[in-house]
């Protein structure tokens, strides 16, 4: 846009449309740091500042490698091919070279980010910018002649084949990873209410698990680990007849009982309520 002259007036206004997201961003920061202690604040400003870019190594390029890959797999057959043929077929229309840009930008910019996206399907940090590639898919179809109708029907054949074979394949996949993740707690014991103490370090990705309702419905809580000293007076501040029924690596299971122990906030039986336990020694910054 800024090397277009009729685009560079609205490069600015569009640059301010982003302001309101970098203050979300921002505010996110500074709530993350109130809440932690003196010590964990400053390190969350010194990982904002220091822990996101860097330039491209080995290791970064081998993960966005990776992340081209899984862009090919997880579309439909040949469309990332398709969207290059429609660049190619329109390179002089300026809406298309817009829309390639802004993919190939996206897809450089994070080149400088340090984080792979860990588990997951697809490359989710070119989401932002993959609608451009259907799009530029279609613009390759658009020709009348013989072969663009071809190509049109080999496209409808691996979109037909895709919805028959590869989706229903990749639920399959999907559902099984969950569920050995899911698995790696002990299943809750019923009648009545469990605590998972999950420690973040252990297990696979089970810091994802550590979920709560803010309005404490759940008849379970899922809750971070602050080490077993805290953990157990936690417990016994709440709910003193509990016992610890599990306990491994991703967590430690208490099991409240047969009845619901979770004490109801005045003025409202739906929502449930529990006292976090104090630090003993609050200079550790635990």
């Amino acid at each position: 846009m800024a090397m277009d002259r009729d685009l560079r007036p609205y490069l600015l206004p569009l640059m301010l449309g982003y302001l309101p997201g970098a203050g979300v961003g921002l505010g996110w920061v500074i709530f993350r740091s109130d809440i932690a202690s003196a010590g964990h604040g400053a390190s969350v400003w010194s990982g904002v500042a220091d822990g996101i870019f860097e330039w491209p190594d080995s290791t970064l390029l081998n993960m966005r490698a990776a992340a081209l890959a899984k862009m090919w797999l997880w579309a439909v057959p040949c469309l990332l091919v398709f969207a290059l043929l429609g660049r190619a077929r329109h390179r002089d229309n300026r809406h298309v070279r817009l829309l390639t840009q802004s993919a190939v930008l996206t897809f450089i910019g994070y080149l400088f980010v340090r984080f792979d996206q860990g588990h997951g399907w697809g490359y989710r940090y070119f989401h932002s910018a993959w609608g451009v590639i259907p799009i530029l898919a279609g613009c390759a179809m658009t020709d009348r002649s013989d072969a663009a109708r071809r190509l049109v029907s080999f496209a409808g054949a691996a979109a037909i084949l895709n919805l028959l074979i590869v989706i229903p394949f990749q639920m399959h996949e999907i559902s099984e990873v969950i569920s050995q993740h899911l698995a790696q707690l002990p299943p809750p014991k019923r009648p009545g209410n469990n605590v998972y103490f999950i420690h973040p370090q252990g297990g696979f990705y089970v810091a994802d698990m550590i979920q709560i309702d803010p309005l404490l419905r759940e008849r379970d809580l899922l809750l971070a680990s602050r080490g077993a000293e805290l953990d157990s007076q936690l417990i016994r501040q709440n709910w003193p007849s509990a016992v610890k029924i599990a306990s491994g690596g991703a967590a430690d299971q208490w099991y409240l009982g047969p009845q619901d122990q979770r004490l109801p906030i005045p003025g409202n039986r739906d929502e449930k309520s529990f006292v976090f336990a104090s630090d003993p020694n609050p200079s550790t910054g635990n």
